[in-house]
């Protein structure tokens, strides 16, 4: 899918544009015998849709290309399902709402809880920065990130939070009970704009 590349076609400048005025309506093959004539298609029409659907391919970070017939569907695909595992890190650009467009962030993380100061009776922390990947254009809703750990390690229940949440990451706080010493892990999510 490209812009047309055509004798006669105009650049965006030259382009028809539809009428002002007028009932929209539906297209017809038209009946010779109802004296009914076919619909003739306007060039404003077709540039529209034209228009509209690169604007999917802009929006889904596919560079239009004559040569290739899918680039819609990746777009779509890009746009509202990227594949990507929450045992990764990845992100979602979720379409605009009232003009404004969230998107859904997860990371993954790994540490190994070893400090006891500051922590309840029987317990041990640790604590790692986590990156977001990309940066939030605007920020993370409310500063707040919401962490789902592992439930339990060697039997035991661990329980994690997240803190510092600016627009480019975080820092994940995981608390474990004496004896895990086994590497924690989670997944933590945010909403950003």
């Amino acid at each position: 899918m490209d812009l047309l590349i055509a004798t006669n076609s105009v650049n965006l400048a030259g382009a028809d544009t539809p009428p002002v005025s007028g009932t929209p309506q539906y297209a017809t093959d038209g009946n010779p015998g109802l004296n009914i004539p076919p619909t003739q298609w306007p060039a404003y029409w077709l540039n529209g849709l034209m228009r509209e659907l690169m604007a999917v391919l802009t929006a889904g970070g596919v560079t239009p290309d004559r040569t290739v017939y899918n680039q819609l569907l990746t777009a779509l695909q890009n746009l509202f399902s990227p594949g990507q595992s929450l045992s990764t890190s990845g992100y979602i650009k979720l379409p605009k709402i009232g003009g404004v467009s969230l998107i859904l962030q997860w990371a993954s993380y790994s540490l190994t809880p070893n400090q006891t100061t500051n922590c309840p009776t029987g317990s041990e922390w640790g604590s790692v920065a986590v990156a977001w990947p990309i940066a939030f254009p605007t920020g993370p809703l409310t500063g707040t990130a919401w962490v789902a750990p592992t439930v339990t390690v060697n039997g035991q229940y661990t329980f994690a939070a997240a803190n510092a949440v600016t627009s480019t990451g975080c820092n994940v706080y995981h608390n474990v009970w004496i004896g895990a010493t086994t590497p924690v892990s989670g997944t933590v999510f945010c909403i950003g704009t």
